[in-house]
């Protein structure tokens, strides 16, 4: 109870010294206490999880998107040169055969043909990235004439069987679509599940691809690329999100789509969390929208408990988690880090398909490992700060004591009289800087009184210096003035001179000089200028460095072209010329 009236007393505006004190060593010690804590808390040593757990999320989640990004990023790059690849490839088979590309539906016999001259460039792309198979899907069918050709496309889907094999060595193609001609012709073994054909039940992203490629055909193929939901063919064994690039030929028709898949093993083996101390973490890649996850259209890799079957529903926002993003499903909710997913260009007409890529764990894991047992962790803080308050208040009442003597001291003004004792050395030195203070007032005191008398005789000097200073303004004013009268006066002068000379003067003769002074060259008209700056002939000779013949060639051709008979009648055009540009 004693120690809350002293901490009450503290926040009062007028409080003593000792007070303060107190205050201070309480803040100090307090805030000691606290920071050591901070550091604690912000390196997990708190006895709660949340640190661990929000550390470890996030890693993960900035190293698994910084994979995908590269890894996705580097497989539509291959994807292009693939599609580039096979349309020179088709191109050079149509050219040969004299058939253009929108003809192929309608001649299926050079369709295998087509697909065979292909395969070498499938293989290499197969065997030589990380991926579940390549695939080329054409805008036709073999069989034109069965039933529900409509439903059919012709094409390859070559399926690797260990897609995250980067070479040939310990790796395996299979055969799951195409013409079974066409793998026994490369050693190729055909799945339990062959079909020859595509149906367009199976790939709805086709038509899609092929419309928006025919709507901009002078958008770059590059631009053009589209990354499908997660799917999976009639007898294949796992999903897979399929890199679809279009086919367009040299004269810009579009008759297929080729590309690469991502399979669901590939994307488990490659992104999956690494191994720690929560057993049902998992990544996601899937679309998604401003608060959902379309978490059945997408990718997941993660432990062993987690099943594709589980996760069909879409995901929706449900709340913050201090730091985590909840999501709940129809039947779970999960919580973890989610980022976005740039995978198109800004000038492709599919970037506004939205990608997210999340690190999650199920609701219930998520808050067990937040919590922990941090009430010892916040108790020993409590009590170390109430120790602190004890403490305080009884080591400042001891340190203020001499403080107080002092304080006596420079109220009673002793200091004036002799400087006393303390005991403290930084008090007595106080006591010796007043005194020392009192005398060097005294003394400074003097020092500006003679000062003032300066300034003010100072004063006088400068009033006086200012009356001269208007008196010789006025002298000047007046000298300007007698100046302007006198510039006028000539101005009039001239004025008359030149009314005199152009009643002298033809007014057709005149108007045939002015006319004519463009037809001077460079070096006549500058001579020209001399004259009529009043230059002599010796002058003009010095200043344009030529002969005096040479200067009576131009005089004469000056003459000629002015139509004037001697310098002095030059002269009196020349300054009637200048008069009237002058009065403009």
């Amino acid at each position: 109870m004693f120690l809350l009236k002293q901490v009450k007393s503290l926040c009062k505006k007028n409080t003593t010294m000792h007070r303060r004190l107190i205050l201070f060593f309480s803040l100090l010690v307090i805030g000691i206490i606290l920071s050591f804590s901070l550091l604690l808390i912000i390196f997990g040593i708190t006895g709660s999880g949340h640190q661990a757990i929000q550390h470890y999320l996030e890693s993960e989640l900035t190293h698994i998107s910084q994979e995908i990004n590269s890894d996705f990023g580097n497989l539509s790059v291959t994807g292009l040169s693939l599609a580039r690849t096979l349309a020179e490839d088709a191109d050079s088979f149509f050219m040969q055969n004299n058939l253009e590309a929108d003809q192929l539906s309608n001649h299926p016999e050079y369709i295998e043909q087509l697909l065979s001259i292909q395969m070498s460039t499938l293989i290499s792309v197969a065997e030589n990235n990380s991926c579940g198979g390549v695939f080329v899907i054409l805008d036709a069918t073999v069989s034109p004439k069965a039933e529900h050709t409509e439903t059919k496309k012709a094409g390859i889907f070559l399926k690797k069987t260990q897609p995250v094999t980067s070479s040939a060595l310990g790796a395996k193609e299979y055969w799951l679509r195409g013409p079974a001609s066409i793998a026994r012709e490369h050693g190729i073994e055909l799945m339990g599940q062959w079909i020859m054909e595509y149906d367009i039940s199976e790939i709805p992203f086709f038509h899609t691809v092929l419309e928006t490629t025919k709507k901009y055909p002078d958008v770059s193929l590059s631009r053009l690329y589209y990354w499908s939901d997660s799917l999976r063919l009639i007898g294949n064994s796992e999903d897979g999100i399929l890199l679809c690039v279009p086919l367009r030929s040299q004269n810009g028709v579009v008759y297929g789509v080729c590309g690469i898949e991502v399979s669901e093993q590939m994307f488990k083996l490659l992104y999956s969390p690494s191994d720690g101390a929560y057993f049902n973490i998992f990544t996601l890649l899937s679309p998604c929208g401003e608060s959902i996850l379309y978490a059945g259209r997408g990718l997941y890799a993660g432990n062993t408990y987690l099943t594709k079957n589980q996760l069909k529903e879409n995901l929706i926002f449900a709340r913050k988690e201090q730091a985590f993003s909840i999501y709940a499903g129809e039947q779970n909710s999960y919580g973890g880090s989610v980022t976005s997913l740039s995978l198109y260009p800004a000038e492709s007409p599919y970037k506004g398909d939205s990608w997210c890529i999340a690190v999650l764990l199920s609701e219930n894991s998520l808050v067990n490992a937040i919590k922990g047992n941090s009430i010892y962790f916040y108790l020993i803080i409590a009590g170390l700060i109430f120790i602190s308050l004890i403490g305080s208040f009884f080591i400042s009442k001891k340190y203020l004591q001499p403080i107080k003597k002092g304080l006596a001291s420079i109220q009673e003004k002793a200091y004036e009289k002799n400087v006393p004792e303390i005991g403290l050395m930084e008090i007595d030195n106080l006591f010796e800087s007043l005194a020392r203070d009192m005398r060097e007032h005294r003394e400074e005191m003097e020092h500006l009184t003679n000062d003032v008398k300066v300034h003010q005789a100072e004063m006088e000097r400068l009033t006086n210096d200012a009356r001269d200073h208007q008196e010789e303004m006025e002298r000047l004013i007046s000298e300007k003035q007698c100046v302007q009268n006198k510039y006028e006066k000539a101005q009039r002068k001239i004025e008359r001179l030149s009314f005199s000379l152009k009643e002298d003067i033809d007014p057709e003769d005149y108007q045939h000089v002015a006319d004519s002074l463009h037809t001077l060259t460079q070096t006549e008209r500058k001579i020209f200028e001399y004259y009529f700056a009043g230059k002599t002939t010796k002058e003009i000779i010095l200043l344009m460095e030529i002969k005096e013949s040479t200067l009576k060639f131009h005089n004469t051709n000056i003459y000629e072209k002015l139509g004037v008979k001697n310098r002095k009648e030059l002269l009196q055009y020349a300054t009637l010329i200048q008069h009237e540009k002058e009065k403009k």
